[in-house]
């Protein structure tokens, strides 16, 4: 009797420690994330038609609606760093939405009505190469602020942070209309962190069903 009643506390002590790793906001947040810059990558590397670029604003909506519940989720867990990182992930996925069909329908007033092409171009470069640039700063400084997370989470960071430069690089130098490489290096560096964001969200998700934890690699700075 007494066996079966140790036992009985040893598997409902193991499964109360298990429990924690099982409710881990990554699992929504992180997927939500590397399909967005997936969609980003294959936009800005051409693969979708010419001013097709409307066609992901509903997928980012709804992603950033995703990333809003994974931060609201590890704001829960006591996981702060974690909530701010998919706070600003979802900020950037609406933000772009936002700014993208407002400008396609005027709605702020960026040109002015009647305004020719060469002029509502410039004022397309003004726009998002302001828009590019201040995310491009943002992340810099969350980049600095993360060396002493893990390699893989970092390297989403670092990467998403260079997709942010090469875009306001290509705007103002006059070439993301035309393909040009720096929009091409901006497209390899979304894939290159839906890559690294997929491995994050596997080990997370093997480790959470109870296979063996994959490693995500030794802080750059401890």
């Amino acid at each position: 009797m007494s066996t079966d009643v140790d036992t009985s506390a040893a598997e409902t002590a193991d499964s109360e420690a298990v429990a924690p790793d099982t409710a881990d906001p990554v699992l929504l947040g992180v997927p939500c994330a590397v399909i967005g810059v997936l969609a980003l990558g294959l936009f800005l590397l051409g693969y979708a038609p010419a001013g097709s670029a409307g066609a992901v604003v509903p997928l980012f909506v709804a992603l950033s609606i995703g990333l809003f519940v994974a931060a609201r989720w590890a704001i829960a867990t006591g996981i702060g760093p974690v909530a701010g990182i998919f706070g600003l992930f979802g900020a950037f996925f609406l933000s772009f939405g936002l700014l993208y069909v407002g400008y396609v329908h005027n709605w702020y007033g960026t040109y002015p009505a009647g305004t020719d092409e060469a002029t509502a171009g410039v004022a397309l470069t003004d726009t998002f190469s302001v828009f590019a640039l201040c995310w491009a700063i943002g992340t810099t400084v969350l980049v600095l602020g993360a060396l002493r997370l893990p390699l893989s989470v970092f390297l989403v960071l670092a990467f998403s942070d260079l997709v942010f430069v090469f875009v306001w690089l290509s705007f103002i130098s006059d070439t993301f209309a035309d393909l040009g490489v720096l929009r091409v290096l901006a497209g390899l560096f979304c894939l290159l962190t839906a890559v690294a964001g997929a491995y994050v969200f596997f080990a997370s998700l093997t480790a959470a069903l109870g296979a063996k934890p994959l490693p995500l690699g030794r802080p750059a700075r401890s």
